[in-house]
């Protein structure tokens, strides 16, 4: 199990769109670290999507078709600062 401070870091790297080599997709663990964001569990970010990580997508009303365009669309809401 990672390190909390490991995870935040990955989270970090993450969503400036470096690529972390030990995660085996990027795209899942963007989600991960996108839906703690904003307060939703969906395990630690692993860069696996297992059952955690799609009830937590379920729980935040994602559309499952398209999570990444929805999870975007979900943190500029939440956080427009940071999208000026």
């Amino acid at each position: 199990m990672l390190a909390p401070y490991t995870q935040m870091a990955q989270s970090a790297i993450l969503a400036i769109g470096v690529k972390v080599d030990v995660l085996p997709a990027k795209d899942v663990a963007f989600l991960q670290a996108g839906l703690i964001r904003l307060g939703f569990d969906p395990g630690r970010i692993d860069g696996v999507q297992g059952n955690r990580t799609v009830k937590a997508l379920g729980d935040a009303g994602a559309d499952l078709a398209d999570p990444l365009t929805w999870l975007s669309g979900a943190l500029q809401a939440k956080f427009p600062g940071e999208y000026v």
